[in-house]
């Protein structure tokens, strides 16, 4: 069942837009309608610098100097899944984990609660009391 009213194609090309992504396409053929998605930016860095912590556009430039890096070593003070890190940013659990916390596991930003487990479901990250207080500016 489709609306015919016609505001949906208008509002997910105006949200790629808005968020940096390449164009999605559409495709209607006789007896589907194919819809395709890109979960890469058209730009490098593009969708990190308008998703804030909330998953909306900002539109503040003072809040969008806070990077995600930043964002996520401040959520995760207290443990945290990666689906409730991925679900803050607004962005999908893999590319998180792929673009975000596997680097910062790696700089030892972030510590796994179970690291013999590391895709287990019960997994939860959690930020080095050292890098963090380093990265907000105060000296351990």
């Amino acid at each position: 069942m489709a609306e015919n009213r016609h505001s949906g194609i208008p509002a997910i090309r105006e949200e790629a837009k808005q968020y940096g992504y390449k164009p999605v396409e559409f495709q209607d053929r006789q007896a589907s309608f194919t819809v395709r998605f890109y979960s890469v930016p058209e730009r490098a860095g593009a969708a990190e610098a308008n998703v804030p912590w909330s998953g909306t556009a900002v539109s503040d430039p003072a809040k969008k100097s806070i990077g995600i890096r930043d964002r996520i070593l401040d959520f995760c003070k207290e443990p945290q899944s990666l689906e409730s890190v991925a679900h803050a940013l607004g962005l999908g659990k893999y590319y998180v984990r792929r673009r975000y916390i596997e680097p910062l596991l790696v700089e030892n930003a972030l510590s796994m609660t179970l690291p013999d487990r590391p895709r287990s479901k019960y997994q939860r990250y959690v930020a080095n009391d050292s890098f963090s207080e380093v990265s907000s500016g105060k000296q351990p």
